[in-house]
């Protein structure tokens, strides 16, 4: 058996792996609030990737938006495309956000033939 560590931190925008063109795809999990010291409560979105991994990412402002429209367990790809001027001047990040409706979580379909009536 091999033991590999466990870390608790999400990828950012812009930082990390997350370069402009860089894209996550997996089941989105949904997202969870954490209170944080400079930008008060932010949202981190949960992929799990079809391998099993867990990857997951803090919000943006588009981000956050546009993820409101996944309905958790469903296949989805974020695509980092950069930044770009919000409409008061300051840079934003820009997100594509692609979802297959018909790609659902195998791990959480119901499996009708073990339903016991």
């Amino acid at each position: 058996m091999a033991l590999a560590e466990v870390t608790d931190s999400a990828l950012s925008l812009g930082k990390d792996s997350l370069t402009q063109g860089a894209t996550i795809e997996g089941y989105y999990n949904g997202a969870e609030t954490v209170p944080t010291k400079k930008h008060g409560d932010r949202l981190i979105h949960s992929f799990t990737t079809r391998e099993g991994e867990v990857i997951t990412v803090w919000g943006s402002a588009q981000l956050d938006r546009r993820l409101k429209n996944v309905r958790p367990h469903q296949f989805t790809r974020v695509t980092y495309l950069g930044t770009s001027p919000s409409a008061n001047g300051q840079d934003m990040h820009t997100v594509r956000v692609e979802t297959d409706k018909d790609d659902i979580d195998p791990a959480t379909r119901i499996k009708t033939d073990e339903i016991p009536f």
